[in-house]
């Protein structure tokens, strides 16, 4: 996986482009569970995110966005986020904020310019 914290994603929900996932992170044999309802529009090229209330999760928050469009001759990725794992202890959100956004947008990125 892009995340090395990542221990398993599975979907639960699918309607047309809307998808929920379960997350589970391992971090220093800790492990995190949370649901996040995504809410895509692909023609429009953006996806809202946010923790899924009607599961259980281990963090109180988790919202944002992703957005692609043109750029010159390629193109760019905005990824906005209101808080990473707002809940969960302060060196779990420091793993988190440090290196599971930075390797997940870089695995994007990778996967992208083949």
């Amino acid at each position: 996986t892009d995340i090395g914290s990542l221990s398993k994603v599975e979907l639960y929900g699918r309607q047309g482009d809307n998808i929920s996932a379960r997350w589970t992170m391992s971090i220093a044999m800790v492990s995190v569970v949370f649901h996040i309802s995504y809410d895509c529009d692909m023609p429009h090229h953006w996806c809202v995110y946010s923790l899924d209330p009607a599961k259980e999760n281990d963090i109180e928050s988790s919202n944002g966005s992703y957005q692609a469009y043109t750029h010159g001759t390629g193109s760019r990725l905005v990824y906005r986020t209101d808080s990473i794992a707002a809940g969960a202890p302060e060196w779990v959100r420091r793993r988190l904020a440090d290196n599971a956004a930075k390797e997940m947008l870089g695995g994007m990125k990778t996967r992208a310019e083949r």
